[in-house]
């Protein structure tokens, strides 16, 4: 009897997985204490329904707009890019359109392992002194879960598409604006919730493809950094640390003390690479500018250490001169992509 080793391999990951989650649920309650009750106090069901409805959505967009459920390795990717202002569709569509299934799920993973911590903090019931749940359509659970969460998604997608440097296509800009709010709440939470997007996409990897076999040849690769999306990558952090600063600072919350936002942001911008500032030299030349990425990620880390310092809620005119500079100009620009994957031919996010 031949034994398929890819089929044995994938039901490996498969009963390691079953056992591992069993293991987990059984010594969680034998140390005591309801987790579920926990999630439940903020979330309905404590069930992050909001993440789940963006991730539907961007899902719809790759399979009915870009017309990936008939050509799921192929979708229509064109029309779909922030070519240019005088290109509306492209602009509006591009912060939630993909460049293939790898791409997709790149974001996808990202989206489910960070938006929770987003949403939680947020909470689907309101929590300001004298309000109460149903007490208005704002402040009406479903409505926080099922409406305001997801429009505010969206809307940070269209910020995404508008103001990205370059002909840019994907999700990863929102991905990283939910870094930026989760990182200002639980900065090293989200350095755990990044690693369970490894996880999540080593796993379908393990799955989707048990055994690989490769053999080297000649042929001219582009270096990994040149095609990380470091423009809108940066955009869409700064959105969500801006916002969720404003939020916290709105609602009187407590954040964790600069040490620990420090060191979260710190290891967040250097796992994902936020330090691969790059410029081209040449046809075929990059240059990468490493030292100065790095002290970015610093700077940027104090900056996220500053907002538990000082409590006043940014204004609209803060918020411009922070973005001032950001305006884009269309043209050529560095190619890019998800950190988690490399993308083909034009910039992906």
């Amino acid at each position: 009897m031949n034994f398929d080793l890819a089929l044995g391999s994938r039901a490996a990951v498969v009963v390691a997985a079953i056992l591992a989650v069993v293991a987990t649920v059984a010594l969680d309650r034998l140390a005591g204490g309801d987790r579920a009750a926990v999630l439940r106090r903020r979330l309905i069901l404590g069930v992050p329904w909001g993440t789940l409805t963006v991730a539907a959505l961007v899902l719809a967009v790759y399979l009915f707009v870009q017309g990936g459920w008939d050509h799921w390795y192929r979708p229509v990717v064109v029309p779909f890019r922030a070519w240019s202002y005088f290109a509306p569709l492209g602009v509006a569509v591009s912060g939630f359109a993909h460049s293939g299934p790898g791409h997709l799920l790149g974001n996808l993973f990202g989206t489910l392992a960070v938006a929770p911590l987003v949403e939680y903090a947020v909470g689907h019931f309101p929590r300001e002194r004298g309000s109460s749940s149903f007490g208005s359509a704002r402040d009406t659970p479903y409505v926080r879960a099922f409406v305001l969460f997801p429009a505010a998604t969206v809307a940070v997608g269209f910020v995404s598409g508008a103001f990205a440097l370059g002909p840019v296509i994907g999700f990863s800009g929102v991905v990283f604006a939910f870094v930026g709010a989760a990182l200002v709440y639980y900065p090293l939470g989200t350095v755990v919730a990044l690693s369970a997007s490894g996880l999540l996409s080593t796993a379908y990897r393990a799955l989707s493809s048990p055994v690989v076999e490769a053999s080297g040849r000649p042929a001219y690769i582009s270096p990994w950094w040149a095609d990380i999306a470091i423009q809108g990558h940066a955009l869409g952090l700064l959105v969500g640390v801006l916002a969720a600063a404003w939020l916290a600072a709105a609602r009187g919350d407590d954040l964790p003390r600069p040490r620990r936002l420090a060191l979260g942001a710190l290891l967040v911008g250097v796992e994902q690479s936020l330090w691969a500032v790059y410029w081209y030299r040449g046809g075929e030349t990059y240059v990468l500018f490493r030292a100065i990425g790095l002290a970015a990620v610093a700077l940027l880390a104090v900056f996220v250490a500053a907002l538990a310092v000082d409590r006043r809620a940014p204004s609209a005119d803060t918020v411009r001169e922070a973005l001032r500079g950001l305006t884009p100009r269309r043209g050529r620009s560095p190619p890019c992509s998800s950190s988690s994957r490399r993308c083909r031919g034009r910039p992906c996010s």
